[in-house]
């Protein structure tokens, strides 16, 4: 997406900028709504190998998900993926009761995050991203949601159209629905990964006047060093715990586009070529 359209668009993008630990290389941002398991505690749960066709079923896992440089781009976003799902839901974890990295956290798969009308009107056939899963808050006590999306383009800098319609696609399904009326905000995370073997993490929210995203720089996954090591942070992410005060949230006072504005609008639209 084009940066000349952001403050057109009312869109505010803020550097997420972590550590070598995982977690916020600063104080965390203002407001905050996510607090990221620390890495201590993820190391603390190591996958759990009871007997030989556990050891078998994660190596084919490891190997399965490992996507070099030569396969298509298609098969190198989903690979990547679906590998830092399966790490999230289905393997078991020592020292956790519940089984899996997720059954431990606060998050519950869910199929709700998008709405249907998201996919019919805001994209066509053959678009260039595919949602993977979703989460939402066990027993609906705060609106928090995540997202696990993956690309078949190579990933840039600047925002991909599609993460920006997913982060937006998923606070509007929200306040759509009756249990979050009572709710100003909607947090939503992303984990978003693309053709060239990389990813990112990105939140986001409406402050009233811009939607704000921020995004994390791009973490290699290749090679293998580069796979473990950002894999370990973005669990870290996937298995965070919802903050902050979604129902007194303040809102800026929001202000609408000018005539002028809508016309710079439509002239800088139809040079971006989007």
């Amino acid at each position: 997406m084009d940066p000349r359209l952001h403050s057109i668009l009312c869109l505010r993008t803020e550097v997420l900028k972590l550590g070598e630990d995982g977690d916020y290389a600063d104080a965390p941002p203002d407001p905050n709504f996510f607090l990221p398991l620390p890495r201590e505690k993820l190391r603390e749960h190591t996958v759990e190998i009871l007997n030989d066709v556990d050891r078998q079923e994660y190596q084919d896992h490891e190997e399965e998900a490992y996507p070099g440089p030569d396969e298509d781009a298609i098969d190198r976003a989903q690979f990547l993926s679906y590998r830092i799902d399966r790490e999230f839901c289905e393997f078991p974890r020592k020292g956790i009761e519940a089984g899996t990295l997720r059954g431990g956290s606060v998050w519950l798969g869910t199929g709700d995050v998008l709405d249907n009308w998201f996919w019919r009107d805001m994209f066509p056939a053959g678009r260039k991203f595919h949602f993977t899963s979703g989460w939402k808050v066990k027993r609906g006590l705060l609106p928090h949601v995540t997202l696990n999306i993956r690309h078949d383009v190579d990933a840039e800098e600047d925002l991909l159209r599609g993460e920006v319609l997913a982060l937006i696609g998923g606070m509007l399904t929200r306040l759509d629905m009756k249990e979050w009326k009572q709710h100003i905000v909607i947090p939503v995370m992303l984990f978003s990964f693309m053709s060239n073997i990389q990813g990112r993490i990105l939140q986001g929210y409406f402050d009233g006047r811009e939607v704000v995203i921020r995004k994390t720089k791009l973490y290699d996954f290749f090679p293998r060093e580069e796979m473990d090591a950002s894999t370990e942070v973005f669990l870290q992410w996937m298995a965070s715990t919802p903050c902050g005060d979604t129902k007194n949230f303040q809102l800026r006072e929001f202000a609408p586009l000018t005539v002028l504005e809508e016309e710079r609008l439509d002239n800088e639209w139809m040079m971006s070529g989007q």
